[in-house]
């Protein structure tokens, strides 16, 4: 294996490659290890979207992306801060001046990008780039949510 290859785990311990890496690189099988340091492992990240309408962000992630609403802080009618949930994934709602808002972007990994991209495209949601094979071995395709944050949904190649 060449030794500038580096690798990552995905929730269920299958590794992966990151973009950046050649194709040449074999994948490392990796099941219920630390992180590279030995220290701890991280299992997850939550990306934190700055938002105008938290109520109408939920509705949009639950009845175009298939999430469902997981918690609100405070009044339920005019939450302060709001989690949805697709399967392992959070996506957290936090109030923001209006400048902020809609100028976030994440990346979700999806175990089959086509049946997601079907989904998606008959619920209507705003297409930024059409599904495609990147070269960075991804199959993905970016979508705008309600507010304008861009989201990119992939599967590795």
């Amino acid at each position: 294996m060449p030794a500038n290859c580096v690798y990552r785990c995905d929730v269920a311990g299958v590794a992966v490659r990151l973009p950046e890496i050649l194709r040449e690189c074999e994948p490392l099988v990796i099941r219920n290890a630390r992180t590279m340091n030995g220290q701890f492992k991280v299992t997850r990240a939550a990306p934190v979207v700055w938002v105008r309408d938290i109520l109408g962000m939920i509705e949009f992630y639950k009845a175009k992306l298939d999430f469902t609403d997981v918690w609100k802080q405070g009044d339920p009618n005019s939450p302060a801060y709001a989690i949805v949930m697709i399967d392992e994934v959070e996506v957290h709602f936090s109030p923001s001046k209006p400048e902020r808002a809609g100028q976030g972007s994440f990346h979700l990994l999806v175990a089959d990008v086509n049946a997601y991209w079907e989904f998606v495209r008959a619920q209507g949601v705003q297409v930024v780039n059409e599904m495609a094979d990147r070269d960075y071995a991804m199959r993905d395709f970016v979508i705008r949510d309600f507010e304008g944050n861009l989201i990119e949904i992939g599967q590795n190649t």
